[in-house]
């Protein structure tokens, strides 16, 4: 009896690890076991999550970062809607930046609804644990303009080690779990994500969004290969609302949806080539059936993103529901304010500092020495071509 429960307790913990290999991508053969690796990125996703969530008020409450400042006084002027229709409402939702004074507001609202309603459930639940006080028996503020900014970056350090998972899992996708544990552990020491996961902007959400996008994309991509699961339908919903919600934080990334485009223009080449060679196969109605189906669901992902982007970033609409889809003059009129800025149409002073630069060399040496880090950047650059995606 002993020995019999012994094996029916391996068996299960033989079971358990595989499925926690399937989960993140590992195979039972290799020549460092499945714990091992997950130990190893649990300790990666720890060295990065302290480098980004310490020391968050390193300007000892001087608000010297200008973007932050502004953001931080749109959030202190904002109030949480009463009800859904209220907010869906953009002439006089108390959450559109619009109608509390700051009629030019060019960033994504999605950050800031979800740092404002955070910060909203922790200033409660502060004045009732104490955790966080100015002086004795004082609590911080943390919807206000002395402590949101707070919440903010620490919402913008989660995110950004957000980043650093993705990381991991869409090498481990392309190339192997190797690849990926390197890829988090050199983006845990990047300089340029470790300096914006201190600083409440919405740079590090849009990453985490479009990072999440380009992962999705990769499981379209790979979806009809043997052995790989996703690229479904589900899929596309997954790649649409994380889509969406990239621009929401920044409505530059919108060019992201090229690279689903592209993801599956490869992948349905692939299938019919794939299918090309089996025999009998009647390829006039099968060809067909394909660019329906990757149509339908590039339908459906243009949907779901337009959808999430329409509650994300409801205030680039100028409606009182959701169901209205005219854009905001306000918004629109920002939008081409921006877009002089940054074709530098417009000549304002933050733009001087890129002026009389050398090309190619002053962006290289800033995005390998300032931005990645030299260990990223040193590994970037050089790197050989990639593999076929397996």
């Amino acid at each position: 009896m002993a020995s019999e429960g012994l094996s029916k307790s391996r068996s299960l913990l033989e079971h358990g690890q595989a499925l926690v290999a399937r989960t993140i991508g590992l195979g039972q053969k290799r020549w460092l076991g499945v714990s091992a690796v997950i130990w190893l990125l649990i300790l990666v996703l720890l060295i990065g999550g302290y480098l980004r969530l310490s020391h968050i008020n390193w300007d000892q409450d001087t608000h010297i970062h200008p973007d932050e400042r502004f953001l931080t006084m749109v959030e202190d002027a904002l109030d949480l809607p009463t009800s859904f229709g209220e907010f869906a409402d953009s002439t006089r939702s108390p959450l559109n930046p619009y109608n509390k004074g700051y009629g030019y507001f060019v960033y994504g609202t999605l950050p800031i609804f979800l740092v404002r309603i955070a910060a909203e459930v922790l200033h409660k639940l502060n004045q009732t644990a104490q955790l966080w006080t100015v002086a004795e028996g004082v609590t911080m503020d943390l919807v206000g303009y002395g402590g949101v900014h707070l919440v903010g970056r620490a919402f913008s350090g989660l995110f950004d080690l957000g980043c650093v998972a993705l990381v991991f899992y869409v090498a481990r996708r392309l190339y192997d779990w190797r690849v990926g544990l390197l890829a988090a552990l050199l983006l845990s020491f990047s300089a340029l994500p470790l300096q914006q996961s201190h600083f409440f902007t919405v740079d590090t959400f849009g990453s985490f969004f479009a990072l999440l996008t380009f992962y999705f994309a990769v499981r379209v991509l790979q979806g009809g290969q043997p052995g790989r699961r996703g690229g479904g339908w589900l899929t596309y919903v997954a790649v649409g609302a994380s889509l969406g919600a990239s621009i929401a934080c920044r409505i530059n990334l919108a060019p992201l949806a090229g690279i689903v485009l592209l993801a599956a223009g490869v992948r349905a080449w692939d299938d019919w080539h794939r299918a090309a060679g089996e025999e009998g196969h009647a390829q006039g109605v099968w060809l067909n059936t394909l660019i329906q189906a990757t149509l339908f669901r590039l339908l459906l992902m243009g949907i779901v993103a337009l959808a999430v982007f329409r509650l994300a970033q409801p205030y680039a609409f100028g409606g009182t529901t959701l169901a209205d889809f005219s854009l905001s003059e306000q918004w629109r009129d920002n939008m081409r304010q921006i877009r002089l800025l940054m074709s530098g149409d417009a000549d304002t002073p933050p733009g001087h500092q890129w002026a009389n630069r050398t090309p190619f060399v002053f962006p290289f040496v800033n995005m390998v020495v300032w931005g990645m880090g030299l260990p990223l950047g040193i590994a970037a650059w050089p790197g050989g071509p990639s593999p076929p995606y397996r």
